[in-house]
């Protein structure tokens, strides 16, 4: 797949739909997992068959979206930050295409250097996720989401300073913590 992205450049655009289908259909399975301290959904059918199954996965993906609703009316500064929150993350996203872009034809990085990297930030976001845990039970979430996007700045400006695949490796450190209080 490398190989192909470093004839055919274009071709990432394929992989970020195919993310976005495969998570969105992840959303409606995880969507019928069903909780033991929580009691059936009477909305969802149950049976056995595929067509049954198929049909609980189906109608089980706008059951979260009333819990969040739910949620939001009953704290409205939680429902601004997550408002913010989203508009964060719908920003990042969307930049992630522009900095292949910029690895790509402003640091001459290949497809495969870049698949080096990668690595790099989702194994630092492992080994950062346990302090960032308990970062959150001593500072409690608002100190520690204020840390870890604290952190998103170095990433910006790492890849700002790049002339080569060690400050893009820097980069993705910084990411890759910030990442793992994110996610705490």
């Amino acid at each position: 797949v490398l190989r192909l992205l470093d004839a055919h450049p274009l071709a990432v655009r394929w992989p970020f739909v195919a993310a976005g289908v495969v998570g969105t259909a992840a959303f409606a399975v995880y969507a019928t997992i069903r909780l033991r301290r929580r009691p059936p959904d009477p909305h969802l059918p149950v049976g056995g068959s595929a067509a049954a199954l198929a049909l609980r996965r189906v109608s089980s993906v706008p059951h979260p979206w009333r819990g969040s609703i739910a949620l939001f009316r009953a704290h409205p500064t939680f429902a601004i930050y997550e408002l913010g929150f989203m508009v964060y993350g719908f920003g990042f996203f969307f930049t992630q295409p522009f900095l292949q872009d910029f690895c790509e034809r402003d640091l001459r990085l290949s497809y495969e250097q870049m698949a080096y990297a990668l690595p790099v930030q989702q194994l630092v976001t492992v080994a950062a996720s346990q302090f960032f845990g308990r970062l959150l039970d001593r500072w409690r979430a608002a100190r520690t989401a204020a840390l870890a996007f604290a952190i998103l700045p170095a990433y910006a400006l790492a890849f700002a300073s790049a002339h080569g695949p060690g400050m893009v490796a820097v980069g993705y450190v910084c990411l890759g913590a910030a990442m793992a209080g994110v996610n705490v």
